[in-house]
């Protein structure tokens, strides 16, 4: 397997001292891929369980150790559905990760955002389309049931929004986007930019840039701002240009200020 570098991060797992690693092999797409995320255990809430599962191909497991929480997820056409494989797995991360230095959360600034991350139904009444019209619907990615629930609470939610088309040609035909709001975030802006080949795009309230986003398979093109201490991605729909979904990031970023 090898690492994939496409993947980068929009500052999630950086901004409680962590890191995220992500590899697949490289013999067929997307036929084995697994995501390791490692943060220290100081940043684990009560509700973390050592456990692991599979349904079919796709596998989760986590453990927390005295200094690390350690979490996976394995999926793919040739990936194995014994949770013991992914166990073992897991199992080698951790024994490696507690041989390095102690990990830390790095200690919030008067202008980080506020955590535990912003429900997505409160985000949506942040946001005001240029045309007036209603967010009309809101969907939380990530599922209850997963074992990595906590982990995802934590990281900050995946939201998907919609919106009607202001297009006369498209009445009725709702866009979707997606946004994630990462308090601490910009320690990752200048490499995600990078490794995203951001091409820079004006704000009024911070810097931004036009990106690839970060999914294991193939990312739409969004925008990613900040205002020098927090992060905001925004996925744009496939139809439409990034920079239509700059006021986004600007509304947000003047919404959460402290």
């Amino acid at each position: 397997m090898t690492d994939l570098g496409v993947n980068w991060s929009i500052g999630q797992e950086e901004a409680l001292g962590g890191v995220k690693c992500t590899w697949w092999a490289d013999d067929m797409y997307l036929g084995a891929v697994v995501v390791l995320t490692a943060l220290p255990a100081a940043a684990a809430p009560d509700s973390v369980v050592d456990a692991a599962q599979c349904v079919e191909n796709n596998c989760e497991a986590t453990m927390l150790t005295s200094q690390g929480w350690y979490s996976m997820v394995t999926f793919g056409s040739l990936t194995s559905d014994d949770p013991a494989i992914i166990q073992g797995l897991l199992t080698q991360a951790a024994e490696r990760g507690d041989a390095l230095p102690q990990p830390v959360v790095p200690q919030a600034t008067a202008s980080t955002w506020s955590r535990p991350p912003i429900a997505c139904a409160d985000l949506a009444e942040l946001l005001t389309p240029p045309d007036g019209s209603p967010i009309t619907l809101v969907v939380e990615n990530m599922a209850d049931s997963s074992l990595l629930a906590p982990l995802y609470a934590t990281l900050g939610n995946f939201c998907t929004f919609s919106m009607p088309s202001s297009d006369p040609e498209s009445l009725g035909v709702e866009l979707m986007f997606s946004v994630t709001v990462v308090p601490g975030g910009a320690v990752a802006f200048d490499d995600g930019v990078i490794r995203g080949k951001g091409v820079p795009v004006q704000i009024a309230n911070g810097e931004a840039a036009e990106v690839v986003m970060p999914f294991v398979a193939e990312g739409n093109m969004g925008i990613f701002a900040t205002d020098g201490t927090n992060t905001v991605a925004v996925a744009a729909p496939h139809e439409l240009a990034p920079t239509e979904f700059t006021w986004v990031a600007e509304q947000l970023i003047d919404a959460l200020a402290p």
